[in-house]
């Protein structure tokens, strides 16, 4: 025969959460207009009268928004809610105040935004363990291991992940696409955060066939114009284009001098059904 005893729960209430703090960005210029209307306003209100007094972001991730499908919502758009942060301090806010400061002369903070030395990690990724090294040791160990991975594993290993960065003439679609054209590197969308997303989510949403082709566009002044007038020019024969992706940059030369710039694209297009 077994005893055993008898035992009744006591129901214990949950402790009550903290408040959760939730933080939007936007500029003090707008302050008066959110005010006035009564609060904030999603991307897709805000264009609809008129847009923003400042805009604040990236107006490529933007128009993205309001083509995205919201999937707990069918027939919304993402760009129809107003975007929130649960972050206290983002990276984004954060480099926002800090490069405010040092335009107003907060040479301290202008030493925080700023990347002074190459740092080489030395501890496990997460630890925050870095070392300052030289730009020339920074360099020759990038190249060391650039050489080892084409050796090893074939240029294609390589993925130049990396965005705009200053967005400048040199480096945004310029030296940067011909560097890593000319080294053999893989070729993808650099708008990482973005572009796969909405592709994929297009994709899982309704199946579907693409081309792709060849198309090369040439101009006199860049090859950021060359690709431009590549796609515009396709564009006007081919319906529903998805993404262009850069293969090969050149120039044509002439007595020594450059004359034209021509880039070479990977078009995709969907075929209608």
């Amino acid at each position: 025969m077994m005893l055993g005893v008898a035992s009744r729960r006591v129901a214990v209430p949950m402790p009550r959460p903290q408040p959760t703090r939730i933080y939007h960005i936007t500029h003090v210029e707008n302050l008066d207009s959110i005010i006035g209307g009564g609060g904030l306003l999603s991307d897709a209100e805000m264009i609809a009268r008129g847009g923003p007094k400042v805009a604040v972001g990236m107006g490529a991730i933007k128009r993205r928004r309001l083509e995205l499908a919201l999937k707990c919502h069918a027939g919304d758009k993402v760009g129809e809610y107003v975007p929130f942060f649960f972050c206290p301090r983002s990276v984004m806010l954060y480099t926002a105040v800090e490069l405010a400061k040092a335009d107003a002369g907060d040479e301290s903070a202008r030493r925080r935004v700023r990347l002074l030395t190459p740092l080489r990690r030395t501890g496990k990724k997460g630890s925050g363990q870095f070392t300052p090294v030289s730009w020339d040791e920074a360099v020759a160990t990038i190249a060391a291991r650039f050489r080892e991975i084409i050796q090893q594993h074939g240029a294609e290993a390589i993925v130049p992940y990396h965005y705009g960065g200053s967005n400048g003439y040199l480096t945004d679609g310029g030296m940067d696409e011909f560097f890593f054209a000319r080294l053999g590197a893989s070729r993808l969308a650099r708008t990482l955060c973005a572009v796969p997303a909405t592709e994929a989510a297009k994709a899982a949403a309704e199946p579907s066939v693409y081309r792709i082709t060849d198309i090369v566009g040439a101009s006199a002044t860049s090859w950021e114009d060359a690709a431009r007038n590549a796609v515009s020019t396709a564009a006007a024969s081919l319906r529903d284009l998805r993404v262009a992706e850069v293969t090969k940059l050149d120039v044509k030369i002439e007595d020594g001098k450059v004359v034209a710039f021509r880039t070479r694209l990977q078009l995709s297009f969907k075929y209608e059904s």
